[in-house]
């Protein structure tokens, strides 16, 4: 999915500006069927290569696209300087989000478009590191099924230590020892600082809503009006299971079936 694939893309834009062993070394970009409105020919700080013609005279070294783009680059004649340069061993990790989404039909033709691209590349058997990615699919049961699918879906062998599966947390377990706090909500006069289309960004939104929620004293004035990264996000976990709207969304949550 177009929409998908460019909110992942500038996730790994900004992963490659912060890490030194990445930045100016990796290249990443974004080929899918919409025309980029402001197409850029460098990497940026946000943003991945999106001139499709700087694309296939440079080839980046992570491509994001989707699967039916990806059968369009294996075919059309004007697209084929994109693979010009690979050698045998050249493609070393193949990644398929939404994992769950190819399922029948699909998953046939998916399967059988990733066969087409190991046969023109010629990658060598048992050479790519393949992942599928869902938050969806599979439970505690079916560990047998799902690794018997991607087998299928990537023609590469499996072992059982190759399926990385999330620990939930029972909602118990999740407060912990949280303490509640009886804060103060937001007011009626903060109506228009709630609304998220009144912000340019989402960091600006974020803090905000912090300062409103959180009714900041002087042990997390320091937190919320730092520059957000991971450890303020961190920080804002923590604050945020204090709220007792926070406990009666999740229990609400619970008693609708919701995981």
């Amino acid at each position: 999915m177009n929409a998908l694939a460019t909110d992942q893309s500038k996730r790994i834009a900004q992963i490659i500006e912060k890490t030194p062993s990445l930045k100016g070394q990796v290249t990443a970009g974004l080929y899918v069927g919409e025309k980029d409105e402001k197409p850029t020919r460098v990497m940026t700080p946000e943003k991945v290569i999106t001139d499709k013609e700087m694309l296939r005279k440079s080839p980046p070294d992570i491509l994001l696209t989707n699967y039916k783009m990806l059968d369009y680059l294996l075919i059309r004649p004007d697209l084929q300087a994109l693979w010009t340069n690979n050698e045998p061993e050249t493609l070393r990790y193949l990644v398929v989000d939404e994992f769950h989404t190819f399922d029948g039909a699909q998953g046939t033709d998916l399967a059988c478009l990733l066969r087409r691209l190991k046969h023109r590349l010629k990658t060598p058997p048992g050479h790519l590191a393949c992942v599928g990615t869902s938050a969806t699919l599979g439970n505690k049961s079916d560990k047998t099924e799902i690794l018997a699918y991607s087998k299928t879906i990537f023609q590469e062998e499996f072992e059982a230590a190759a399926l990385i599966e999330e620990d939930r947390l029972s909602d118990g377990e999740f407060w912990g020892n949280a303490l509640l706090n009886v804060l103060p909500l937001p007011r009626l006069e903060d109506l228009e600082k709630l609304q998220p289309d009144n912000y340019t960004d989402p960091e600006n939104y974020l803090q905000t809503q912090a300062q409103l929620w959180l009714n900041p004293t002087t042990e997390t004035d320091t937190f919320i009006n730092k520059p957000i990264d991971d450890q303020w996000r961190v920080e804002l976990g923590k604050e945020l299971k204090s709220l007792p709207i926070i406990h009666n969304l999740i229990r609400g949550a619970r008693r609708s079936g919701m995981k």
